[in-house]
């Protein structure tokens, strides 16, 4: 695999997506019957700058919303609220690499796009022709395929004047002659696309992504000429140091128990203060509702902390903090805004969301939320599912029938405001984030989720995540069970002598029966199958369900059909 992000021609891309989808029901690896299948009585639809969202979900802007394959596959899953990598003037960085580290929180060293601005503008105007064209082929309901795509720009206001992000920025707003010759390309495979009229802005609204330490007066500014000179609803994503010193190493250190991260004093001095942070939202509040915009704000960026890890080169003496231990930190500064704000700013929340916390962050107020650290891990865009299963449960609990319902739920009178009622459902789940089992550091171990096995170009013979399970468990064997379907051989239990696993020598017969004959679920054969020998004696075992062969397919010791109609006739 390369180190580098590589784009595909769109034409190339189209081909693979109608391709697959028509040998395989499947697009970029999902299959259709996984997709998100939107309905308009769906009760957490939204809406934010007066545009419908089919679900309050998203993917925040990272390394998975810059090239048009994961944009589409986000969409498929149920991501709405799209926003895109961040694009600056400087676009011929080198990015060191390894750049981000997922084993449990999150932390990278990664901060810019890795594409020219020009590949960037191109891969989100393929994902949004190909996204138009697939609501049509896949006979979505809606007039829209019921998404909002949120720019994020960065770094400072002279950067953003230079001619490659002016281009940028004007071409998002009317992709014009791009947007016919893209539309062409995805027609030739996807010929629905040339019965709708695909929109030529792809967006308008905007997040400014700002450096660690950015003065106010720099970022006002910005955010000024955004609304003004551009017309943009505008968000500013904020960093969790506005909690100041004591009450973040507080949280971090002392009630969830990261003891290990350490938090220089100079981050704090860089960043904004709370007050100063306070004035400019309230200045900018006012400036787009003058314009009849809206001004919001992201929560949170990253936390700058020490590299105490081995991952990243020593050079990168700073890392960013990402995934749960980020999740009540941000939870805390929402809080504080939404005490502070009557009413509060527009909030889109991204701090170590997932798919147990979501439910919780919507009744709080929280207008949409986006996923990174959790979406790189397994499982990847699918768990999008997850999120909106628990939604709806949790919907379901309070007999919710919107998402205004659902926060209006705890409300103790009908006189309640809906935001009233969202700031006191923040303020119960800020106190419950101190004691949450699930945001403690102690509470999982996920630093051991790397293989010592040396990795070829092509092996895909055992996955790394198999090598370092204690109990040996098959996880992608499950996981395409559960995908399949099949709970009952999800569930049932691999056997695996690893004394006999891979050296061809027999599996254990005996031990995997006597197993077989202790459980009621069923017991599969793992390990040292080398030969039909092998196969014929597991079968005359009782209570083995079936078996497992790897090395022995691969080195030809065993032909499948033969195995295949051997197992039949026992």
């Amino acid at each position: 695999m390369s180190d580098r992000f590589r784009p595909l021609p769109l034409a190339r891309l189209v081909d693979w997506i109608a391709d697959e989808l028509e040998i395989k029901d499947s697009i970029f690896g999902i299959p259709q019957q996984l997709f998100f299948k939107p309905s308009i009585a769906d009760r957490f639809r939204t809406e934010v700058y007066g545009q419908t969202l089919d679900t309050p979900l998203g993917v925040a802007a990272g390394p998975h919303s810059q090239l048009a394959q994961n944009i589409v596959v986000s969409w498929l899953c149920g991501a709405r609220f799209i926003e895109l990598k961040t694009v600056q003037t400087l676009d011929e960085l080198e990015i060191p690499k390894p750049c981000i580290d997922m084993q449990d929180e999150g932390y990278n060293v990664e901060w810019s796009q890795e594409l020219k601005v020009e590949e960037s503008f191109h891969e989100y105007l393929n994902a949004w022709v190909i996204i138009h064209a697939l609501h049509k082929r896949l006979g979505l309901p809606g007039a829209t395929p019921g998404l909002i795509f949120n720019l994020s720009v960065g770094y400072d206001l002279a950067g953003i004047r230079q001619e490659n992000m002016q281009s940028f920025l004007d071409r998002v707003e009317d992709a014009g002659e791009d947007l016919e010759r893209c539309t062409r390309v995805v027609a030739r495979r996807l010929p629905e696309v040339a019965d709708i009229s695909v929109p030529s802005r792809l967006s308008d609204n905007v997040t400014l992504s700002t450096m660690h330490g950015c003065p106010p007066g720099e970022i006002g500014s910005i955010v000024e000429y955004l609304l003004r000179e551009r017309g943009l609803h505008c968000s500013v994503k904020l960093n969790p140091t506005l909690l100041g010193p004591e009450h973040v190493r507080q949280i971090l250190n002392d009630r969830l128990g990261f003891t290990d991260l350490s938090i220089p004093d100079e981050v704090f001095a860089n960043d904004l203060a709370y007050p100063e942070a306070f004035t400019l939202v309230q200045d900018l509040m006012g400036s787009a509702a003058r314009l009849g915009l809206v001004f919001g704000v992201k929560l949170t960026n990253t936390l700058a902390v020490t590299n105490h890890r081995q991952i990243f080169a020593p050079a990168e003496t700073t890392m960013y903090l990402s995934g749960r231990p980020l999740h009540a930190l941000t939870v805390h500064l929402a809080h504080r805004l939404a005490e502070d704000f009557v009413p509060p700013p527009l909030m889109s929340f991204s701090g170590g969301a997932d798919a147990l916390n979501t439910p919780s962050l919507l009744r709080a107020g929280m207008r949409t939320v986006t996923v990174c650290s959790d979406i790189l891990r397994p499982g990847g865009y699918l768990r999008f599912g997850q999120y909106l299963e628990n939604i709806g449960a949790s919907m379901d609990t309070e007999g919710a029938e919107t998402i205004d319902g659902f926060i209006m739920s705890s409300a103790t009178d009908d006189t309640m405001s809906v935001a009233d009622a969202a700031r006191i459902n923040l303020r119960k789940y800020a106190v419950s984030t101190l004691s949450d089992p699930t945001l403690h550091k102690e509470t999982y171990e996920r630093q051991h989720t790397k293989t010592v096995r040396r990795l070829g170009l092509f092996d895909c013979i055992e996955a790394p995540c198999t090598d370092i399970c204690d109990v040996d468990q098959k996880v992608p064997e499950y996981m395409r069970r559960v995908r399949d379907g099949d709970l009952a051989g999800a569930a049932a239990i691999i056997y695996t002598d690893i004394d006999r696993d891979g050296v061809m020598q027999g599996p254990n017969v005996d031990a995997t029966a006597a197993l077989a004959r202790s459980v009621s679920t069923p017991v599969i054969a793992s390990g040292g199958v080398s030969s039909l020998d092998d196969l014929r004696a597991l079968s005359a075992a009782p209570g083995i369900a079936g078996a497992i062969i790897g090395r022995a397919l691969y080195d030809g010791r065993i032909d499948l059909s033969a195995a295949l109609a051997m197992v039949r006739a026992c």
